[in-house]
């Protein structure tokens, strides 16, 4: 509990992407999580990858670079070019009451606690 858990679906089918962070985000400390797309690329990144391990080589070989603990990516299915909501649009948590995923044909369903905290900057 306290990874970071995305559910982002454009009405072709549903991408969940899940950040497995070295510690959990739900420390009482305020965390940023970034959410970048183009037409089907989706990319979740965790406090700017501060957590990520660069090892460089003395010999000049490549660099082994990990970043699997603050970002994760993937691929939607399909893609509509409009962002066609007429179902709930969840930010950040659930609400308090259980959603019945049947009602909306959801493949993935949201679960934990509801949210505590605060959501800037959506446009």
């Amino acid at each position: 509990r306290g990874n970071p858990r995305l559910l982002i679906d454009f009405g072709s089918g549903t991408l969940e992407l899940n950040v497995k962070t070295k510690k959990g985000l739900n420390d009482g400390e305020w965390h940023r999580l970034d959410v970048v797309w183009n037409k089907q690329d989706v990319t979740l990144t965790v406090d700017f990858c501060k957590t990520a391990e660069a090892n460089e080589t003395e010999d000049g070989t490549a660099t082994f670079y990990d970043d699997s603990s603050c970002r994760v990516g993937g691929t939607t299915p399909n893609f509509n070019e409009i962002l066609n909501l007429n179902t709930p649009l969840q930010l950040g948590g659930r609400h308090v009451h259980q959603l019945d995923p049947t009602l909306f044909q959801w493949k993935a369903v949201p679960y934990g606690t509801s949210f505590d905290g605060c959501i800037r900057n959506v446009f």
